[in-house]
């Protein structure tokens, strides 16, 4: 953990360097804790829960195994698998019953937390890497780059060159 609070304070102080006003670089710091934390297992945040006894919205925390299942599934086959179906599949249930689940858990959809969860990876191999984009975009099984960036760019808001360059502090 320790490492994650590095990373989100050396990506505030570049964010504050590169002109962002300090309440834009916050909260991309907490966006990146929120994105790491969440990557290195919610699902245990869950169940620690669920073993003191805390109860969320009237309801015991972690009372779905298949949600530690999926998650354990899915930090296996991010880079490889994107969609809902292949996880249900695995898991033997309904994409249906896995969203239920989610949203049950953690208060997004199973796409949502694939999402997210792939997302967050991405950013960190733009980031922490020397690949070209082409190179990520194949090494996560995306059909084609014109399909990476346009999956980057509906959920980042920038382009994977312009994210990379931005957090760089290039223009």
């Amino acid at each position: 953990m320790a490492s994650v609070a590095v990373s989100a304070d050396c990506l505030l102080q570049t964010e504050i360097q590169n002109g962002a006003s300090v309440g834009d670089a916050a909260e991309a710091q907490t966006q990146l804790l929120q994105l790491k934390a969440f990557s290195l297992g919610a699902h245990d945040h869950f169940a620690a829960l669920k073993r003191r006894g805390v109860r969320l919205e009237g309801e015991e925390v972690g009372q779905h195994p298949l949600f530690s299942r999926f998650m354990h599934l899915l930090s296996r086959d991010y880079h490889r698998r994107h969609d809902v179906g292949y996880y249900a599949r695995q898991l033997a249930v309904t994409p249906k019953h896995l969203t239920v689940v989610c949203n049950e858990t953690c208060g997004i959809s199973s796409k949502a937390v694939i999402d997210q969860y792939l997302v967050a990876h991405l950013k960190m191999a733009l980031l922490h890497t020397t690949f070209s984009v082409k190179e990520i975009a194949f090494n996560h099984h995306f059909p084609s780059l014109f399909h990476f960036c346009q999956y980057f760019k509906q959920r980042v808001g920038l382009s994977p060159q312009q994210f990379r360059h931005r957090m760089e502090g290039r223009p």
